[in-house]
C-alpha cells in the first residue's frame, strides 16, 4: 500500500489535503528492491509475534515451497513514503505489517547464517540475502544502511543479528523468533 498527500482546493479557494491509498500485489523482494529502507514510528509496539504466528508463517512457507508456488499472501505492508531521495536511499514509514516484515527480516538472516555455517549447500547465496533483503550495500549515509530500523527497543537487537555480532542479555522476542527458525 501507499499513500500520498495531494493538494486541492474546496468551492472557496481554500487549500485542503486529501490522502490517496492505492493497494499493489507485490513479492517481498519486490517491496526491498533497491536501495529502500522501511522504518518504524516511534509510537509502534515492540516484537510481539510469538510462537502461533512464527509456526503460521512458517507452514505457509513450507506449503508454498512444497507445491512450488511462486506466490502467497502473508498479509498487507502498509507504508508512507517518509523521504524520496533522488540518488539516495528511499524511506517509508511502515504503518502496518511491521511483526510481518521483522519476521520475514529474522527468517532471511537464520538462511544467511545457515548458508555461511554450511558452504558446501549453494541452494542459498549469503551475500545475496544481505544485499536484497537485509541492508543497502551502498549506502552513503551509515543511517540508511538497514532496509528494516525497529523502534528503539527491538533496533540495536535486530542489527546485532543482521551483523552476525553477539547479542547478549536480551530477553527480546526477536532473539525468541531467531532462534525457533534457527531450529526449523
Amino acid at each position: 500500500h501507499r499513500r500520498r498527500r495531494t493538494r486541492r482546493h474546496n468551492e472557496r479557494g481554500c487549500e485542503e489535503n486529501e490522502i490517496i491509498m492505492k493497494a499493489d500485489k507485490h513479492s517481498i523482494s519486490l517491496i526491498l528492491e533497491g536501495k529502500t529502507q522501511f522504518i518504524l514510528p516511534v509510537y509502534q509496539r515492540h516484537y510481539s509475534w510469538g510462537q502461533e504466528q512464527w509456526t503460521q508463517l512458517w507452514n505457509d512457507i513450507v506449503i508454498m515451497q512444497r507445491t512450488n508456488k511462486k506466490s502467497h499472501f502473508i498479509g498487507s505492508i502498509v507504508n508512507i513514503a517518509a523521504e524520496v531521495a533522488p540518488a539516495g536511499t528511499k524511506k517509508f514509514t511502515l504503518i502496518d505489517g511491521q511483526q510481518r516484515m521483522a519476521t520475514l527480516t529474522l527468517i532471511a538472516i537464520v538462511l544467511r547464517d545457515f548458508a555461511r555455517t554450511n558452504p558446501d549447500d549453494t541452494t542459498i547465496n549469503p551475500e545475496e540475502i544481505e544485499d536484497e533483503l537485509l541492508w543497502n550495500k551502498h549506502a552513503k549515509n551509515p543511517d540508511d544502511k538497514y532496509k528494516l530500523v525497529l523502534t528503539e527497543n527491538d533496533r540495536d537487537t535486530l542489527i546485532n543479528l543482521i551483523e552476525a555480532k553477539p547479542v547478549t542479555h536480551n530477553s527480546s522476542k526477536l532473539i525468541e523468533a531467531y532462534e525457533y527458525f534457527k531450529m526449523k
